[in-house]
């Protein structure tokens, strides 16, 4: 997740999103999912690991889509009081309750999936975020999809 400290900046995260969805877009299409893009509020972080981040996310969410039903994916934000919030949901497999926690350290892959990587991709997020104060989140339900939660403080002018 790096060692150098974070750079903040004004980053208009709908194009760092967008920029990352045309990234997926060929594996989208050859999987038949439909990418979304919903408002996004510019952030004041560090654009380099907004990057990271989402193209994390995504690539997590196409890997665990179902293949009984097309894939959808949205990506989308809002401010929520002091804090900006943005996230990416699927109609993926989803993730029982007792997974939800350990899938975010590292090597903490829910057992019963066989996919592939090493199970640091959202221990990796977790490490983003926080290193830029936030904090990262799923709500899941088992077979039916995920919506994972970036909250990050919300200061566009550097200041709380």
């Amino acid at each position: 997740a790096g060692r150098e400290p974070p750079c903040f900046e004004t980053v208009a995260t709908g194009e760092v999103v967008r920029a990352a969805l045309e990234e997926f877009r060929p594996v989208a299409e050859e999987k038949k999912v439909t990418l979304r893009l919903e408002p996004l509020p510019d952030l004041y972080a560090d654009r380099g690991l907004l990057e990271q981040i989402f193209r994390r996310l995504l690539s997590n969410a196409i890997t665990f889509l179902s293949a009984h039903r097309p894939g959808e994916i949205t990506v989308g934000g809002e401010i929520r009081d002091r804090e900006a919030v943005c996230w990416v949901k699927d109609n993926g497999l989803g993730i029982k309750p007792q997974d939800r926690q350990r899938i975010f350290t590292p090597f903490g892959r829910v057992q019963e999936i066989q996919a592939p990587g090493e199970g640091v991709g959202l221990a990796t997020v977790r490490k983003l975020v926080e290193r830029q104060g936030g904090r990262v989140w799923v709500e899941s339900v088992h077979n039916q999809g995920s919506v994972f939660h970036i909250g990050l403080p919300h200061r566009l002018d550097g200041r709380n």
